[in-house]
């Protein structure tokens, strides 16, 4: 509904295609938004591929790091949640 009323139906499928046009995963905020989604989806997998690549372009990204750690929780990872953090 709250897609629905605000005009963003079509949000997810916008994402992607910048997702895909960000080839060598140089815009950290598509980055960003592309693990926020994916976490939201409880797609791990993608969540983690989103948010290393931000960790890996910009190492000092705490919004990297605190959805990398997510991700990894919601697998079940908690050491490496953990690792991720420190």
């Amino acid at each position: 509904a709250y897609r629905q009323e605000f005009g963003l139906s079509n949000a997810d499928e916008d994402l992607d295609r910048a997702v895909e046009v960000d080839h060598d995963k140089a815009d950290i905020r598509v980055q960003i938004a592309a693990g926020a989604l994916a976490l939201q989806k409880k797609q791990w997998d993608r969540a983690i591929g989103a948010f290393q690549a931000v960790v890996n372009k910009e190492p000092t990204n705490a919004q990297g790091y605190t959805g990398l750690a997510q991700a990894y929780r919601e697998q079940g990872d908690d050491d490496r949640a953990l690792d991720t953090l420190k």
